[in-house]
């Protein structure tokens, strides 16, 4: 891994297009992102091809890493344990104030295990507010369960879907958590559980195929009323 030898400043990570050109492999443009932030971040992608959902996305995403690009390009890198089904890896900023965790999965499976966020390297005698970048789903994602919300059957592939779909976000979940920096690195926190086909709501994380989340992390300033 070139992280070992090189800081993330060396990096130059672009997010390109879905299927990818080389292993024509599809992914989100959130998952895209989450990658190329580690580090120097840049599109090459055509505007006027992006649809409403990815250029709003976009917008949202360039404001996050702008917010912690020193931590991202400056900040001490580290993988975090991984398995076969997840990769985590962070950076936290020098005075560690700030920090990004980035969580990966490789694939989707039923009854996934229970999630801990845990953060290593942070003061522990600090606290910190962590935040997911929230992630809002697009109605087609979910296929033929569009029709348990339906008054009528709708085909999830017709003109009806992709329509609504321009006009109609599912929530994301609201991860958010105040939190000492001695527990996110003795044990961490659960995080809302993964989607299970019990319902949608913004206490359930939904993930896919090569999915990610990015939890951004600060040092936490209690404002007296």
């Amino acid at each position: 891994s070139y992280s070992i030898g090189y800081p993330l400043s060396c990096l130059s990570n672009h997010v390109s297009v879905s299927p990818n050109h080389q292993t024509l492999r599809p992914s989100s443009i959130d998952s895209r992102y989450n990658i190329a932030m580690f580090g120097v971040l840049g599109y090459e992608l055509l505007f006027f091809e992006m649809n409403k959902h990815e250029k709003e996305r976009c917008h949202i995403l360039i404001d996050k890493y702008l917010e912690y690009r020193d931590v991202f390009q400056h900040g001490e890198f580290k993988e975090l344990e991984s398995n076969d089904d997840s990769i985590r890896f962070q950076v936290v900023s020098k005075d560690k104030n700030k920090a990004a965790l980035g969580y990966f999965i490789t694939s989707m499976h039923l009854a996934c295990q229970e999630t801990n966020l845990k953060v290593v390297g942070l003061d522990s005698e600090k606290t910190y507010q962590i935040d997911v970048i929230p992630v809002p789903h697009e109605l087609k994602e979910f296929g033929g369960l569009v029709n348990q919300i339906t008054p009528f059957h709708v085909n999830p592939e017709g003109i009806l879907v992709k329509i609504a779909s321009n006009f109609i976000k599912m929530p994301p979940e609201k991860d958010s958590y105040i939190v000492k920096g001695s527990v996110l690195e003795a044990g961490g926190i659960s995080i809302t559980p993964q989607w299970s086909a019990s319902g949608l709501n913004e206490e359930v994380r939904i993930l896919h195929d090569f999915g990610s989340r990015i939890y951004l992390i600060k040092e936490y300033e209690h404002k007296e009323n």
